[in-house]
C-alpha cells in the first residue's frame, strides 16, 4: 500500500445554495421513469479559463450526491475544486474541496466511509491510480487521501493504455472494485483490501451495437464509461449514447427488466458519464443517477425496479435482514443460575449473501448474558440462522443489554433488546442466640426452636444445618426444613442441650445456603450442673447426709454415719425398731424396713 498522499485539502462553503430543481411527475412503477433532475450550483469551469469543465464521476452516500471535476490545475482559483458535495433534490452545492487537482470516477464505500476515486489530470496527473478519501461521521472530507494501487493499464481493447478512470463501483458482498478505464471494452476487478488483479467483466453485448444520440459524437457507436453495483447486477452507461444496461456480474446476461433507454428524458447533448444508486431521495424507491460529461454539471435519477440497487457497495435490498423477536424477557432468575435458552432468528431475505462482522451482547448489563449461534461468518440469500440466548444474572433486580449483529447489509447492525428480573433469597435465623441453663451432666434438655425464614422472592436452596464450635457435641437438632425452602415461608430447627461436663458450654447452629449473606448463624450456650447423689434423709432433718449400713448377725445391725449431731452407731432391737444414740439420747427412728429400704438406695 502506498504511504498517505500529502495534498492539501481546501474546503469552501458556497453561500448561494441551488440552481435549478426539477422533479418528475411521473407515476411510479416503470422502470426508466425519470425521478429526478438536479443542476448542480457550482459547475467544473473556472474563473481564470484554466480547466476543461469536464465532470466524470458521481456517487451517492445514502444522504449527499458527491461529483467531481477532471482537472483544477490553477490553484489560485476560487473555484479550482475537485470534489463537491450537494443535496440530491436541489442540486445545491453544500461543500467543496480541493483534494488531488483533479479526479474522474467515484464510488463511496460505507463500509469502510471512504470515497474510492481515480486520480485525474490534476497538478499531480497521476492517470491510473485509484485514492482512498476518508470521511468523518458527518460525512465531510476528514484528512488527506491515501494512494490505494496504482492499476495496470493493460487492456485486451484497446491495445493502447488509457489513462481516465471512468467508472467506479464497490461490492462491499464480495469486496471488489470494479474499474472502468476510458474506452475500454472490459470492466476490471480488482481486490478492494489489496489491488489484486481478480480478471474482467466484457462490456455489454449491446453497447457495441449501439447508436449515438450525442450530435457529432467522436467515435461511430457506444463505449462503456460508467458502472454501478446492485447485488449481483452491474449497471453499465455508455459514452455519447442513451441506454443504461444492467447485467448478470456472472453470466454476464442482460438483466432486461433493469435495462432501460433515457432517450426521450434528455437532449441529445447529454453525454451519460457516470452511474450510482439511490435508494432514499424518492421515497424509498429504487433509483440510479446518471450525470453528464460536460458543463452544465447535470445528473438525471432515473426509476429502477424493487431491490436492484445498493448504496455505497451494500447488497441491494432484495427484501431485508431481520432479528426476530426484537426482545427477550427473563422473569424471575435466581442470582447465580442460568436460565433455558430463547431464541432469537436471524434472517436473509435477500438476493445476495449477507456477510456476518459480529454477534455480540452490548450494554448496561451485558455479562448477565451469553449467547450461542450457528450463523458463522456468512448467512446465504433466502436463509436464517439461529442465536440462543440465555440468562444468568449477576444481582438482584431488573438486568438489561442488547443483542447486536453487524453485517453487510444496509441496516446493520440488527437489534433486539434483552431484559431480565434477577431474584435473590433472603434468609434469617430467629432467634440469634439460645441459652441452656443448669442442666445436669449427662441429661438432656427440653428442645428451643429456632425459625429459619426466607423473606425473598427466590427458593432458599439449603446446603447444610449443622452445629460446630467448641462444645459442639452437647448440643444436637432437628428440622423440618429439607434442602430448599419456597420464598416467604418458614421451617424449624429445634435445638437440645445434653451437657457432658460441668460449667459453660458453647456452640454455634449454622445454615449454609444460596442466599447472599449464608452461612446464618445463632450462638448456643448453656450451663452444665453436678449430677445428684443418693440422700437418706434423717427422720427427724438434715442430722446426716449420708447412711452407710453394715450388716451384722442376725440381731443386730450397725449404721455409721456422719451428722452434723454428733451420731456415733445405733442398732436394731428384737422388735426391729431402731435405736441411734445421739449424746445419751435414744430415739426411736424407723422400722426395720425403712432402714432396708434406705439401704437399697
Amino acid at each position: 500500500m502506498t504511504p498517505m498522499k500529502k495534498k492539501r485539502i481546501i474546503i469552501y462553503v458556497p453561500i448561494v445554495m441551488a440552481l435549478l430543481l426539477l422533479t418528475a411527475s411521473a407515476s411510479y412503477g416503470q422502470t426508466g421513469n425519470l425521478l429526478g433532475q438536479v443542476t448542480f450550483s457550482t459547475d467544473c469551469g473556472f474563473l481564470s479559463g484554466v480547466g476543461s469543465g469536464v465532470g466524470v464521476g458521481i456517487t451517492f452516500d445514502g444522504t449527499n450526491l458527491w461529483y467531481s471535476c477532471y482537472n483544477s490545475k490553477n490553484s489560485s482559483d476560487p473555484n479550482h475544486f475537485d470534489l463537491h458535495k450537494a443535496d440530491p433534490k436541489t442540486g445545491g452545492v453544500i461543500a467543496s474541496y480541493d483534494v488531488a487537482g483533479g479526479m474522474g470516477a467515484l464510488a463511496y464505500d460505507a463500509t469502510r466511509n471512504v470515497i474510492w476515486a481515480g486520480e485525474g489530470d490534476g497538478v499531480a496527473s497521476n492517470q491510473g491510480v485509484v485514492i482512498k478519501i476518508p470521511l468523518d461521521a458527518n460525512k465531510n472530507v476528514a484528512g488527506p487521501y491515501q494512494v490505494a494501487f496504482a492499476v495496470p493499464e493493460a487492456f485486451a481493447s484497446p491495445s493502447s493504455p488509457q489513462d481516465i478512470v471512468d467508472g467506479l463501483a464497490i461490492d462491499n458482498a464480495t469486496n471488489t472494485l470494479y474499474i472502468h478505464y476510458d474506452f475500454a471494452t472490459e470492466i476490471a476487478m480488482y481486490n478492494a483490501s489489496t489491488g489484486q488483479f481478480l480478471g474482467f467483466i466484457p462490456e455489454a453485448a449491446g453497447i457495441k451495437n449501439g447508436t449515438p444520440v450525442m450530435a457529432n459524437p467522436p467515435v461511430p457507436n457506444c463505449v462503456v464509461s460508467g458502472v454501478a453495483v446492485g447485488g449481483n447486477v452491474l449497471f453499465q452507461a455508455a459514452d455519447y449514447c442513451d441506454y443504461v444496461w444492467a447485467v448478470d456480474k456472472t453470466t454476464q446476461a442482460e438483466d432486461t427488466t433493469a435495462s432501460f433507454s433515457i432517450a426521450s428524458s434528455v437532449g441529445s447533448s447529454f453525454d451519460e458519464k457516470a452511474l450510482t444508486c439511490d435508494t432514499s431521495t424518492f421515497g424509498g424507491n429504487d433509483a440510479i443517477w446518471v450525470k453528464g460529461v460536460f458543463s452544465p454539471q447535470q445528473a438525471f435519477a432515473f426509476e429502477l425496479p424493487p431491490n436492484s440497487c445498493g448504496v455505497g457497495g451494500q447488497p441491494s435490498a432484495g427484501g431485508s435482514v431481520t432479528l426476530l423477536p426484537n426482545s427477550l424477557t427473563f422473569t424471575n432468575q435466581a442470582v447465580g443460575t442460568t436460565s433455558a435458552a430463547q431464541a432469537v432468528t436471524l434472517s436473509n431475505s435477500e438476493n445476495v449473501t449477507l456477510s456476518i462482522s459480529s454477534i455480540a451482547i452490548t450494554g448496561a448489563n451485558s455479562g448477565d448474558f451469553g449467547q450461542t449461534n450457528n450463523c458463522g461468518t456468512s448467512l446465504a440469500a433466502n436463509s436464517s440462522c439461529t442465536i440462543n440466548v440465555t440468562f444468568t444474572p449477576t444481582a438482584s433486580g431488573t438486568r438489561t443489554a442488547t443483542l447486536a449483529v453487524t453485517d453487510n447489509a444496509s441496516g446493520s447492525p440488527q437489534t433486539a433488546s434483552l431484559s431480565g428480573s434477577g431474584v435473590a433469597p433472603t434468609a434469617t435465623l430467629s432467634p440469634t442466640s439460645l441459652t441452656f441453663s443448669n442442666q445436669n451432666v449427662g441429661t438432656t434438655s427440653a428442645p428451643q426452636a429456632v425459625t429459619l425464614a426466607n423473606s425473598g422472592s427466590a427458593t432458599l436452596s439449603i446446603s447444610s444445618i449443622a452445629i460446630a464450635g467448641a462444645n459442639s457435641s452437647d448440643f444436637a437438632q432437628t428440622n423440618n426444613c429439607g434442602t430448599s425452602l419456597a420464598a416467604n415461608s418458614s421451617c424449624t430447627i429445634n435445638v437440645t442441650f445434653t451437657p457432658t461436663a460441668s460449667g459453660s458450654r458453647s456452640a454455634t447452629l449454622s445454615v449454609s445456603d444460596n442466599a447472599s449473606n449464608s452461612p446464618q448463624t445463632a450462638s448456643l450456650s448453656g450451663t452444665g450442673g453436678e449430677p445428684e447423689r443418693h440422700r437418706n434423709k434423717h427422720p427427724l432433718g438434715d442430722a446426716f447426709s449420708y447412711v452407710a449400713v453394715i450388716r451384722q448377725p442376725a440381731g443386730q445391725h450397725h449404721q455409721r454415719g456422719s451428722g452434723r449431731d454428733g451420731f456415733q452407731h445405733g442398732q436394731f432391737d428384737r422388735d426391729h425398731q431402731q435405736h441411734w444414740h445421739h449424746r445419751d439420747q435414744q430415739r426411736r427412728l424407723c422400722p426395720d424396713q425403712q432402714l432396708r429400704d434406705l439401704a437399697r438406695g
